[in-house]
């Protein structure tokens, strides 16, 4: 198995256990009124998703290279540009498809990238590529509190 069959095994298996919890806390939870997203903003988002997802493609590769170094700082920005990359493609695609779950996606996705924005940040003074991610992810979330306001 390469790396790109590797990381696309854990993006799903990431995607399949977020929704899986998704699923669990929604029915215990009090039934909500289905959340409607303007078509601009879905737009918006939708591009925003594959900015983060660009940037954290990048940034995913950088640690890698440092991790292979021995630069075991970089762990944590890995694992949190691992799970923000599986949450951001299906952001975009419920976001693209203007799905009724986009409300779920947008918590998931403004907890995922708010962790990946956190972890980058540390190292955005060093490398530019988690710079860029952490903005990335930053502007993501911002729109993602528009929403759900």
């Amino acid at each position: 198995m390469n790396r790109r069959e590797a990381l696309l095994s854990t993006a799903s298996m990431t995607i399949a256990a977020s929704l899986s919890a998704l699923a669990c806390g929604a029915s215990n939870a009090t039934a909500q009124p289905s959340q409607t997203v303007p078509p601009q903003m879905a737009a918006t988002l939708v591009d925003l998703a594959l900015a983060c997802q660009k940037t954290g493609v990048a940034c995913l590769e950088h640690c890698e290279k440092m991790l292979a170094a021995g630069d075991a700082t970089m762990n944590e920005c890995l694992a949190s540009a691992r799970d923000m990359l599986a949450v951001v493609e299906m952001l975009a695609k419920l976001a693209k498809s203007g799905s009724p779950h986009l409300a779920s996606a947008v918590r998931l996705a403004m907890e995922t990238c708010g962790a990946c924005e956190a972890a980058c940040r540390k190292h955005g003074d060093q490398h530019a590529v988690c710079r860029d991610c952490a903005d990335a992810c930053a502007k993501t979330v911002a729109l993602c509190r528009q929403i759900l306001a």
